[in-house]
């Protein structure tokens, strides 16, 4: 369990650092039927996060508290919707705003200069956390498509035409040693399927 510090405390009460943005997220398309109730519940319990909000309701925006190291940890705005045109998803994402990213990271990665980051190290935690939420929500719920990205940035959101995994930007791979397929084009993110499999 999570104890916070009085800085800490005081840190995650400032609503000035549960605002702007571009927001760093995980965006998950789910079958209809999922509920993004139950999706929240599963990943509070699964990595031990700590409500920072009470109440969840659809198209409702939540807040915890997620573990990322053992000395760190950052606020993430859950926020569940049930898109309109067909094909139909729920999209869930897990987001972290620029204040928070800042206290993470000392900084907040900028992508138009190729994300320069120079907490690789913890980047590089962060960036495996969410892969380990995706395919674990996978594993527990009908989740089609997971991409990793700057919310300014290419995302896909349910898409018939391409294999189901996990989609996160192309500089990303380097960062997490893992085998990632280019999309190509003008689509500058990289494939990784559902289960993990080796760099070599």
């Amino acid at each position: 369990m999570l104890n916070l510090s009085e800085d800490d405390k005081q840190f995650y009460s400032a609503e000035s650092n549960w605002q702007g943005g571009p927001i760093f997220e995980l965006t998950m398309s789910l079958a209809p039927e999922a509920r993004a109730e139950e999706v929240y519940r599963f990943l509070l319990d699964r990595f031990s996060l700590l409500e920072w909000d009470k109440v969840f309701a659809e198209s409702t925006l939540v807040r915890s508290i997620m573990p990322v190291t053992e000395d760190a940890h950052v606020g993430v705005a859950h926020y569940g919707y049930t898109s309109k045109k067909e094909p139909s998803y729920l999209h869930y994402d897990v987001g972290i705003r620029p204040s928070q990213m800042e206290r993470l990271l000392g900084e907040f990665p900028i992508p138009g200069s190729k994300w320069r980051i120079l907490n690789k190290a913890t980047f590089k935690v962060l960036l495996e956390l969410f892969i380990e939420i995706a395919r674990a929500v996978h594993r527990e719920f009908p989740l089609e498509y997971a991409t990793i990205n700057d919310e300014t940035y290419a995302k896909i959101k349910g898409c018939s035409n391409l294999a189901q995994g996990i989609f996160i930007d192309e500089y990303f791979g380097p960062i997490i040693g893992e085998s990632c397929k280019p999309l190509g084009g003008t689509i500058q993110l990289s494939y990784l399927p559902w289960k993990k499999q080796d760099s070599n």
